[in-house]
């Protein structure tokens, strides 16, 4: 009998998922505690991965973001287009950089609140087509104004955390990236043959990445990652609903 090792916490929430694709019987780790994670209906090899990334603090510590988990990515995709529409075609585009170590994020969210809005009351707001807000110490907001009526006054452009190093959606690529090939290495070492290899990663980056970010993610996968028949990430707050990055051939 092959020994198994108990499922770790990304292999128990990904096993529903697997499970929600109705193809078959899943089984984890079918030849015992080795390549694959998972098989489904035997026919399909299916590897598990967290998708998380890594900064280096001051003193030269590794600390994964997703324990310094910032949630203010997705609030601002949602609020800056409450704050209203455009104003006789003015659109002013939103960027926004920071690096750790960063105040609370309510305290953040309220102060660019108040900051925008104090922003929209400006009489010489088009005196010049860039400013900079600070809005909190680490944070600061560059706003930029449109060439166009973007229907909105403030809409999101760029996320740019200085501890990771780039824009979310090219830090998200660049990670899965980096699980793809580092898995590869362990697929190419398994003698059992099935007929498809699948990766599914679960996210805890704590990017706060939506839909549309992972379809740029999908646009921009390099061919390195096409030796899988499939890419999927799966996050923590709906594990069954699974973004798929990338698929070779019907299953």
């Amino acid at each position: 009998m092959r020994s198994k090792r108990p499922a770790d916490a990304s292999e128990r929430l990904i096993k529903p998922y697997l499970e929600s694709l109705n193809l078959g019987g899943v089984e984890h780790q079918p030849l015992g505690n080795v390549t694959p994670d998972f098989s489904i209906d035997g026919r399909i090899a299916v590897e598990v991965r967290r998708l998380n990334q890594n900064f280096v603090d001051g003193i030269g510590d590794h600390q994964g973001v997703e324990q310094v988990h910032f949630s203010i990515y997705p609030w601002l995709h949602n609020e800056l287009p409450k704050m209203g529409p455009s104003i006789e075609g003015e659109s002013w585009w939103v960027s926004v950089h920071y690096r750790r170590p960063l105040p609370h994020s309510q305290a953040i969210r309220a102060s660019i609140r108040n900051q925008l809005q104090a922003f929209m009351g400006r009489s010489a707001r088009t005196s010049q087509s860039e400013w900079q807000i600070e809005a909190a110490p680490n944070f600061r907001l560059t706003l930029r104004l449109s060439s166009e009526d973007l229907g909105k006054f403030f809409v999101l452009a760029s996320m740019s955390d200085y501890n990771q190093g780039g824009f979310v959606v090219a830090e998200a690529l660049k990670n899965v990236e980096l699980c793809s090939a580092e898995k590869w290495r362990k697929v190419i070492a398994c003698p059992h043959k099935f007929e498809q290899w699948w990766l599914v990663l679960h996210d805890v980056m704590g990017l706060g990445l939506v839909n549309e970010d992972w379809v740029s993610v999908s646009e921009h996968l390099s061919p390195s990652c096409h030796v899988w028949n499939r890419i999927a990430v799966v996050g923590s707050k709906d594990p069954l609903r699974g973004h798929v990055l990338y698929t070779r051939q019907p299953v």
